[in-house]
């Protein structure tokens, strides 16, 4: 099995993720699809593979729309 983990540093159950954050996430997500033609559906959360609150409640949603390839451009939860 390969895998590619990305880590976006900071305590998403306490703060939100800041719009350059998740902007700078998208374009890497993206890229990275790309080139090792990942499918948008195979971007998954570490707390599917392992008993974590990881990537925290205030990014979670935001992974979940990546992943659905809601509009391009996801903003910053609020």
């Amino acid at each position: 099995v390969q895998n590619i983990g990305v880590c976006l540093l900071g305590n998403f159950d306490e703060e939100h993720p800041s719009a350059t954050a998740l902007e700078s996430l998208r374009k890497l997500l993206d890229d990275l699809r790309r080139t090792y033609r990942i499918a948008r559906a195979e971007v998954h959360k570490h707390a599917e593979f392992r008993n974590t609150d990881c990537p925290g409640k205030f990014l979670r949603p935001w992974v979940d729309e990546y992943r659905k390839g809601a509009p391009e451009r996801v903003s910053a939860p609020k």
